[in-house]
């Protein structure tokens, strides 16, 4: 298990911080440690989990894990209603 928060400080357009941090998740999907590293550092998202997520990554490759499967994704704003500055939430398993 890794945990980690996605931040997004939202700005006009209001949902493109949660497009970028989509981008990350979608490398997380893919299994594309190398391609999530390139995402979040070259678009500067801040993830909190990005090495233990690698990491875990790297070890489904290993142990031939190649499935993944998104459960939810949310983001603070979803919650409190506040999308002035949100944190959002991935949960994803491997199998």
């Amino acid at each position: 298990m890794v945990s980690s928060g996605y931040e997004s400080i939202l700005s006009l357009p209001w949902n493109f911080p949660e497009i970028k941090v989509k981008k990350a998740i979608n490398k997380i999907l893919e299994m594309d440690y190398n391609g999530l590293f390139n995402i979040v550092f070259d678009n500067k998202i801040s993830m909190c989990g990005i090495f233990p997520t690698l990491i875990i990554l790297m070890l489904m490759e290993k142990m031939g894990i190649k499935n993944s499967k998104i459960i939810d994704y949310s983001h603070s704003g979803m919650v409190n209603r506040d999308n002035s500055s949100v944190v959002g939430y991935a949960g994803i398993i491997f199998y």
